[in-house]
């Protein structure tokens, strides 16, 4: 029995010479070590300059070396084994570098891009234009990136966001560099505060509740134009549209937070920003739903298979009660398993169908995001091996 696993690297310089370190294990048939066994080894991908192993110990242990000049993922694996059990090892690009600019505040609202640039160059140092990086980043939150083509001298610009302060890791995995950079996002100016009637819609940087009659809850961080925080101050705020929407402001406490509530007589979504004491470009969408909008399941359980499907009668209103048409509105569904939805455009009486499958036992509730509404619909799967009987009262009393 042979074994070959990695020996301590993440990767190394595809510079031709510096071999990237694998251990062979070699067993016989009784599970006793190998001494003087010579592997072989056997690659796959562009610029494998050697891949030679040292006889086993006492202890049936080799020590493995593969060298490459050509930056990227290689496969290796034994000459006896098939491709299926390759081994995946990096090689480092040497001459392609990431470069970010720590000076730069971004504030963690999902919206605001924090710009990094990616310098590409080939194996000869010359500058490769038209490609775009992959970037890989670690952090919590939903993290977020867009970088575009290599210019003429190698240069990809990138912007990356996330909803959640603190650190992120950047690691670039096309082309693939070596050393990863940290970035950090600080607290936005304005998020949503989850004490009252609020529920993510889009990420942080979208509040929301099911009903205009509901305040969406927020939190400012009151701060000067130097990003001091400002103790005392109360927090002006502009809301865009204007028309039916107020908002009130408490005093910012000693951590420079303000509590605010944001209240509108109509429905859909409103653009929320600082106005004073000094301005920010920052801003919070804060969406109010519709409570005169509801779905109604049309039977109470499905099958858990991912074809039987359940159906959504949604009845879709406008703020005065009118019907909306012409709507297909956008669900989800929330409970365990592969679920999807489809749904179809409201008719003349503001009516859509919506139709649900999933693969997942258990109750599953429709859930959408445009037009907003609690809708309250629940739908229970059962196991694909279980029949559900369905009792129904009659007149007369008696059941069937």
């Amino acid at each position: 029995m042979t074994k070959l696993e990695k020996s301590g690297a993440d990767g190394v310089p595809a510079d031709g010479e510096t071999g990237f370190p694998l251990q062979l294990h070699v067993y016989s048939s009784k599970q006793e070590p190998v001494a003087g066994y010579l592997g072989q080894l056997k690659t796959q991908g562009l610029g494998i300059v050697s891949a030679n192993c040292q006889r086993t110990n006492s202890q049936g242990i080799a020590t493995c070396y593969v060298s490459s000049k050509e930056p990227g993922e290689k496969l290796v694996f034994l000459n006896e084994d098939v491709i299926q059990n390759a081994l995946p090892i990096v090689f480092y690009d040497l001459n392609s570098s990431l470069i970010t600019d720590d000076s730069q505040t971004v504030p963690a609202d999902g919206q605001t891009g924090k710009d990094i640039q990616i310098i590409i160059k080939d194996k000869d140092q010359q500058p490769v234009e038209g490609q775009v990086p992959v970037i890989d980043i670690g952090g919590d939150g939903n993290n977020n990136y867009t970088c575009l083509p290599s210019d003429a001298s190698g240069v990809s610009h990138c912007t990356i966001s996330s909803d959640t302060p603190g650190d992120k890791t950047i690691s670039v995995v096309n082309p693939k560099i070596e050393n990863p950079a940290t970035v950090t996002f600080d607290e936005p100016l304005l998020s949503s505060d989850g004490r009252v009637g609020k529920i993510d819609v889009n990420g942080n940087n979208v509040a929301a509740v099911t009903d205009v009659d509901a305040k969406i809850a927020v939190k400012v961080k009151v701060v000067d134009g130097a990003g001091n925080i400002l103790v005392g101050s109360t927090p002006t705020l502009s809301l865009s549209p204007s028309t039916g929407n107020d908002y009130s402001c408490g005093v910012a406490n000693s951590a420079g937070l303000a509590s605010c509530f944001v209240t509108s007589q109509f429905s859909g979504a409103k653009v929320l920003q600082i106005t004073a004491p000094t301005a920010s470009r920052q801003s919070l969408v804060v969406y109010f739903g519709n409570g005169l909008s509801a779905a109604q399941a049309a039977s109470s359980h499905g099958i858990a298979d991912n074809t039987s499907e359940v159906s959504f009668t949604v009845n879709l209103r406008d703020d005065s009660n009118n019907p909306l048409i012409g709507i297909s509105p956008s669900c989800r569904i929330q409970g365990a398993g592969h679920n999807s939805v489809r749904c179809s455009m409201s008719d003349v009486n503001g009516q859509s169908t919506c139709f649900i499958k999933s693969d997942g036992v258990g109750s599953k509730d429709l859930l959408c995001d445009n037009p907003l509404f609690s809708s309250g619909a629940v739908a229970i799967f059962d196991p694909s091996n279980v029949n559900v009987v369905k009792n129904d009262a009659h007149a007369d009393g008696t059941d069937s």
